[in-house]
C-alpha cells in the first residue's frame, strides 16, 4: 500500500495497514523542503529530511513540517496501525 499526506492538513487520520506501507509525504509549496520524525517528536528543520517514501512495517505516527525560507508550516501527523486491515490508500479531505 502507499499513502500519502500533504503537509498543510493538520488532523490526525488512522491509516490501516495490514503487513507493510509506504508513506509519502507533500507540500503544495514550490522549493519547501519537508522535515519528518517517527519516534513522537516534533519535527523541525533539524530533523530527518525527507526524499522519497518512507517504509512502515509497525504502528507508527509520522509527523511532518514544510520549511521555505526559515518559515516552517503547521505540524501534521498521520498514524499508521498496523493489523487493523488493509487501507485504501486515499485520505478523505480534513480541510
Amino acid at each position: 500500500d502507499l499513502h500519502s499526506f500533504p503537509t498543510r492538513r493538520s488532523s490526525d487520520l488512522a491509516i490501516p495497514f495490514a503487513e507493510s506501507t509506504s508513506a509519502t509525504i507533500s507540500c503544495a509549496t514550490a522549493g519547501a523542503s519537508i522535515y519528518y520524525t517517527v519516534d513522537g517528536s516534533t519535527p523541525t528543520s533539524a530533523s530527518t529530511a525527507y526524499s522519497d517514501a518512507i517504509t512502515l512495517s509497525d504502528t507508527t505516527t509520522v509527523k511532518a513540517v514544510a520549511v521555505k525560507d526559515g518559515v516552517s508550516s503547521s505540524v501534521t501527523s498521520r498514524t499508521f496501525t498496523k493489523g487493523s486491515g488493509g487501507g485504501s490508500g486515499e485520505n478523505p479531505e480534513t480541510e
